[in-house]
């Protein structure tokens, strides 16, 4: 039986509740757990901020606030709530985190407003009311029978398919008028990667090894440049995109980060090299 079914349990005895049902599902492909949300893939984050951390560290305790009018709900230790996180993320993978002040630290657009949350998996974060076309490349299909990686393949396609995702801004379709407009505004585009673990296995590598990381910071730090470049230079025959010159300083000092964190260096607080950029680029 679930832990968690087990805490519910003695939860709702605590309040003098004598029955409760508990669902019971199996791993078969037609039982009841294929045709619910509970037994389906679902993605929770808990955002958070650097003052939870700076609590964290000298056992304070954290502010729980109401998100309909700001009042404060409670407090609670704030290694007691990390720990309830920990665990729930050791049991089934969820909840992820979002820092909070470090996404916004690395926003794109600050002059047109913070980030506050991002889609259900965390792959897009940008501003409210956006919305972004995502595409990912199969890393698997870039390694060769020798175990090397196609780096000249993989950069053709990086640069290939943020041209594809750019015509895709025009053709995509949005729930609402708002959305549509700060699309084509931002005309956010997500390129990503998939099978990163898969690729690390064919290779004999450990996912969590400092080889493994180092591979796939790589093959990031590769799609970003390359989705960057071919950004500017769409820039150089269609212009920027509208937001782009409200937040022309935020985004160049983004853009020399990146390419800072990739050569490992320390970060600057603005760009020593300018260069123009259509997109955000959000994975």
């Amino acid at each position: 039986m679930p832990d968690g079914s087990i805490q519910r349990a003695l939860q709702l005895a605590e309040q003098g509740i004598r029955e409760y049902h508990v669902e019971e599902y199996d791993t078969d492909w037609d039982s009841d757990a294929y045709f619910t949300v509970s037994g389906q893939n679902a993605n929770n984050s808990v955002r958070v901020p650097n003052a939870f951390f700076n609590a964290l560290e000298v056992n304070r305790n954290w502010t729980l606030v109401n998100r309909t009018d700001g009042e404060v709900a409670k407090k609670v230790p704030a290694a007691q709530l990390w720990n309830g996180i920990t665990l729930a993320a050791w049991e089934c993978a969820d909840p992820g985190l979002q820092y909070d002040d470090t996404i916004n630290e690395w926003h794109t657009c600050p002059a047109s407003g913070r980030i506050n949350a991002s889609n259900p998996c965390s792959e897009y974060m940008f501003l409210d009311d956006t919305a972004c076309n995502l595409a990912s490349l199969n890393l698997v299909k870039f390694l060769g029978d020798e175990g090397q990686f196609n780096v000249e393949g993989f950069r053709h396609a990086v640069r290939l398919w943020t041209i594809v995702l750019e015509i895709s801004v025009l053709m995509a379709s949005f729930p609402s008028r708002r959305i549509a407009e700060l699309s084509y505004t931002y005309r956010t585009l997500g390129l990503g990667y998939a099978n990163i673990g898969s690729l690390l296995m064919r290779l004999g590598i450990p996912y969590d090894s400092d080889e493994g990381r180092t591979i796939c910071g790589a093959i990031t730090a590769l799609m970003t440049g390359e989705s960057y470049a071919t950004s500017a230079e769409m820039a150089a025959e269609l212009g920027t995109f509208p937001g782009f010159e409200a937040n022309r300083d935020a985004m160049l000092r983004v853009i020399s980060n990146h390419r800072r964190a990739a050569y490992d260096a320390e970060l600057a607080a603005w760009p020593t090299v300018a260069r123009n950029s259509r997109h955000f680029i959000g994975w």
